[in-house]
């Protein structure tokens, strides 16, 4: 480990924010130094508010544009005073000098965001390489950073070999990209010259450095624009295999407990974390619940895969892929830069026309290779993720997202051995590789002239009119350059996927078409996240090649009909049986088929069942049974219960007849508005009585044949209101199903058996007549004397088991009382629970 160690951390201070995600806060505004006591973020959408006015009237410390919105910094003193626009800068120590005011913002969001670990630091020990061999694509976006500093930062468990997403702001300018944590360099960091982004300068006496982990994830789902660019590599057949392979290993792992593996984090986060988490499934596993045991966990957990798989965007409705790839990784692309010096001077181990995939997920290639292949795959740096796909012959497919068609490799493939490969997918085809474009020397960078004076002079010369200010004004006009921009992405993306859908069935037409209208989406790219360029020569080319589309009446998928403009969707001509919608229809038909084979269909109490995975859950009945006897809440659970069932009843008979999606529409608003309800007078009970009446309900619903149908039972919270999730979890802690979370500064789980130590007043009355409990909501007291009960006008009988003083008591609720031996209702008899005693 590197041991000249003498770097001094700065003094920092918690900021109130409303941009912290679990671990992760905006740390830069932390420093102590800058006395602030809060910051505030909002964005304001280009297409939905009113930039240009906000830009004018400036109400804000710092404003600054990302991709298709403005980003407002509100940023208050220690005494709650806003700091304005012309103290910001100078506060925080940031030193503007910016040709390119749309990328500058993106270099100060970098700074600006929320990270999990970070840190100020006087006297870093920082080397710049500057070997000119190495001032390239190589190590273009990369860093090398000291064991000592990743820990010191906070990151307890970094070694060797790990990767992170890497921020250093200092006087010499902004460093931005990953980094590689090694014992093996001088330093405390090492930084290739060319990563120094000098349009911003912390001009503190210090340095920010911050590290976000990356890691290799072996979940990948392939998006329909990767589907349709590699589909001569794969095939429809091939692709509809992956998702048959996909639904039925989630239907295993959903059956073995595995999602419990997956989401069990509780060791990670933090108690903020767990008090703010809000999904049902995931608390539960933090309770170690058996999620199997429960239809409704069940039920969840195959939603969270069914919607990962396939899902409509909501915006269009256009269908849209998402096909698990198998035995395929998503990891981080670096040059091989591993066998380096203690300077940052390495030469590559990875033989030329292969990478190695180790276990932290860095995806390494030869420096022979770095060159060709990032730029295949459209300009790629060191800082991207790429999708690894293993394909027969030790080889594999690696592509990034987004791509254009083309934009691929097919390499040898090594990989660490705690690694596993199941199985290799098979190449049943070829896609013209795209072609490597030679930056320094393409016709778009060539400033330079025969004249080797006027060379040296366009080289050297930096006048001051390059630069603008961040100015309100400047900031405005570029707002007006690069507002239109952001819609772009999609408009060409969206014309990649039908040029390549066409050449599906007929290549000849898609390479015409590439020809006849060239674009450039990653210049596209670049004018919504870089540059702000202008791109409105790619935007003339889709839309003349959509007039050539139509002009010709070439026909296509009826799936991706809606990506184009709307006034030219009626001029196309749907495809008849194209390979793409018989992908789509294929892989809906799987997904129906599955929901069936989980889910099950139909309902026990029209007895119209059909079981599913979920009818087997092994439902801790007995243990539920045992702690319901003698439950004083049986009745209010039965009322609530019951009221609940019949306005569900009475929606799902409503809007039976209705067409599919007007059904689920009108069903989703509806339950919402019954399950609010339900949970408002549920509310309306202690913890400990919410706890019981949750039990009760819970146990009416598992002995029963209807056992499945209990979502009830699984309602996160709502706005203000308390979940019946939260209850079901703390009454499966109290009887040791789950486990409790102390929570004491630090998070613990510990099983204990707790008893019920509500205390609920109840008694019941009686008449010779039937009597209901609807009867008596205006109802608030009772007088009980000498055996019988005054209710309103209404004289009933106490009942004989009662013991009761004799007085005035304020009624908490009347329900209809529930016979001992059967637990039916009693039509002419009431459980009235009561509050206090009046007299």
């Amino acid at each position: 480990m590197y041991s000249n160690w003498n770097a001094v951390s700065v003094p920092m201070h918690e900021v109130v924010n409303n941009a912290s995600s679990g671990n992760y806060h905006p740390k830069f505004f932390e420093l102590d130094e800058f006395g602030l006591s809060r910051i505030e973020f909002t964005s304001l959408f280009f297409e939905e508010q009113n930039v240009e006015e906000a830009i004018i009237c400036g109400d804000y410390s710092f404003a600054y544009l990302r991709e298709d919105k403005l980003r407002t910094v509100h940023a208050f003193d220690m005494n709650q005073q806003l700091i304005t626009k012309d103290d910001f800068c100078d506060r925080l120590g940031i030193k503007i000098k910016s040709k390119n005011l749309f990328k500058t913002s993106k270099y100060l969001s970098r700074i600006f965001r929320p990270v999990k670990y970070a840190g100020f630091y006087k006297d870093l020990n920082i080397h710049f390489n500057k070997s000119p061999e190495l001032q390239n694509k190589t190590t273009d976006g990369i860093s090398l950073i000291s064991l000592t500093l990743a820990r010191n930062l906070g990151w307890d468990n970094a070694e060797d070999g790990k990767s992170a997403q890497f921020t250093m702001f200092s006087n010499e300018g902004l460093v931005k990209g990953h980094c590689v944590i090694s014992s093996s360099i001088g330093y405390d960091a090492v930084i290739y010259e060319h990563n120094i982004k000098n349009e911003v300068r912390f001009i503190k006496d210090c340095t920010y450095v911050s590290i976000e982990p990356v890691k290799l994830s072996d979940s990948v789902k392939m998006d329909i624009q990767s589907l349709l660019n590699l589909w001569g590599l794969f095939g429809d057949e091939q692709y509809f295999s992956w998702a048959q392979k996909g639904i039925e290993k989630y239907k295993n792992e959903l059956l073995s407990g595995k999602l419990t593996e997956i989401l069990d984090d509780f060791d990670d986060i933090t108690p903020h974390e767990y008090e703010k988490e809000s999904w049902t499934l995931k608390k539960a596993i933090w309770h170690k619940i058996d999620y199997t045991q429960f239809p409704g966990l069940m039920r969840i957990g195959w939603q969270m895969f069914r919607k990962s798989i396939l899902h409509y965007a909501e915006r269009k409705g256009t269908p849209v892929f998402r096909i698990p790839v198998p035995s395929a990784y998503r990891g981080y692309i670096r040059c091989d830069i591993r066998d380096h010096n203690s300077e940052g001077n390495f030469s590559s181990s990875v033989p030329s026309g292969s990478v190695h995939l180790d276990k932290y997920g860095n995806v390494w290639l030869s420096k022979d290779d770095a060159d060709e292949y990032l730029s295949i795959l459209g300009g790629a740096d060191m800082d991207d993720s790429v999708v690894i796909i293993p394909i027969e012959d030790r080889r594999a497919v690696i592509y990034r997202n987004p791509n254009q068609y083309g934009e691929y490799l097919i390499v040898n493939l090594t990989h660490d051995p705690e690694i596993i490969i199941s199985e290799v997918n098979t190449l049943v085809g070829s896609v013209p590789l795209k072609k490597c474009i030679d930056e320094n020397n393409s016709a778009a960078r060539n400033v330079f002239t025969n004249n080797p004076l006027i060379n040296k002079f366009l080289i050297e010369v930096v006048t001051e009119t390059e630069y603008l200010d961040f100015t309100q004004t400047n900031l405005l006009r570029t707002f007006s350059k690069i507002s239109t921009n952001s819609a772009n992405i999609g408009v060409v993306a969206n014309a990649e996927m039908i040029r390549s859908s066409i050449g599906i069935n007929h290549p000849s037409k898609q390479k015409k078409l590439a020809k006849l209208f060239p674009w450039n989406l990653e210049r596209v790219i670049d004018s919504v996240v870089k540059d702000g360029v202008n791109c409105v020569e790619d935007l003339f080319a889709v839309e003349n090649m959509y007039q050539h589309i139509i002009e010709n009446g070439f026909e296509l998928p009826q799936t991706l009909i809606k990506r184009l403009p709307d006034s030219k969707q009626s001029k196309i001509i749907p495809a008849q049986k194209h390979k793409l919608d018989q992908l789509f229809e294929a892989v809906k038909f799987l997904i129906a088929q599955a929901d069936k084979d989980v889910l099950g269909e139909g309902s026990a109490s029209r007895q119209n069942r059909i079981p599913g995975i979920i009818d087997r859950c092994q439902i801790p009945l007995i243990e539920i049974g045992l702690s319901n006897i003698a439950n004083p809440l049986s009745e209010i659970a039965y009322s609530l219960l019951k009221d609940y069932n019949r306005k569900i009843a009475i929606l799902l008979d409503r809007t039976k007849d209705l067409p599919a999606e007007e059904k689920e529409n009108i069903r989703s608003v509806d339950i919402e508005k019954i399950q609010k309800h339900f949970l408002t007078e549920l509310n309306g009970f202690s913890k400990d009585e919410r706890a019981e009446i949750v039990k009760s309900i819970a146990y009416q619903i598992y002995k029963g044949e209807s056992f499945v149908h209990d979502s009830i039972l699984w309602i996160s919270g709502k706005e203000n209101l308390c979940g019946t999730a939260d209850d079901m979890i703390e009454m499966l802690a109290n009887i040791e199903v789950a486990a409790h979370v102390k929570r004491n500064g630090d998070l613990k789980r510990y099983f204990e058996k707790w008893e019920n130590t509500c205390e609920t007043k109840m008694i019941r009355v009686w008449s010779k007549e039937k009597v209901f409990a609807n009867n008596f909501c205006g109802c608030s007291e009772i007088l009980i004397a000498d055996n019988q009960v005054l209710i309103g006008e209404t004289i009933l009988n106490l009942g004989d088991e009662i013991k009761i003083e004799e007085g005035s008591y304020q009624i908490k609720n009347i329900v209809q009382a529930l016979s001992k031996k059967n637990n039916s209702a009693l039509s002419n008899s009431l459980a009235v629970y009561l509050s206090q005693c009046n007299s």
